[in-house]
């Protein structure tokens, strides 16, 4: 990410000066930040775990273009995950016999 310190900052000094969170994330999309590095200079410049990062970022006005695409995505990669694993007692997947094949 080009000089995610930089970004954090501006994100910071945005909020402190009164901007919403909206405001930070469609600053960071104007700037050609992807979905992806917003919800990592959001987590840094909030201090906050990347789940709440993604829940504000998928969430907001700005990406909702993005919202159906990507739940369907993140979807599909969880479905092929749990196809791929073995379902554990505690109801996790376990994936290593699945990541022992690609080693092969």
């Amino acid at each position: 990410m080009q000089n995610a310190t930089r970004l954090t900052t501006a994100v910071r000094r945005l909020l402190a000066d009164g901007q919403s969170l909206e405001e930070a994330i469609a600053f960071l999309r104007r700037s050609g930040r992807s979905k992806g590095e917003s919800i990592l200079v959001i987590a840094d410049a909030q201090g906050i775990d990347t789940s709440a990062a993604t829940a504000a970022v998928h969430g907001s006005a700005t990406w909702r273009d993005r919202a159906e695409s990507d739940t369907e995505l993140n979807r599909s990669i969880w479905d092929g995950l749990n196809r791929a694993g073995t379902q554990r007692p505690d109801g996790a997947v376990d994936l290593t016999d699945w990541l022992n094949t690609r080693d092969e």
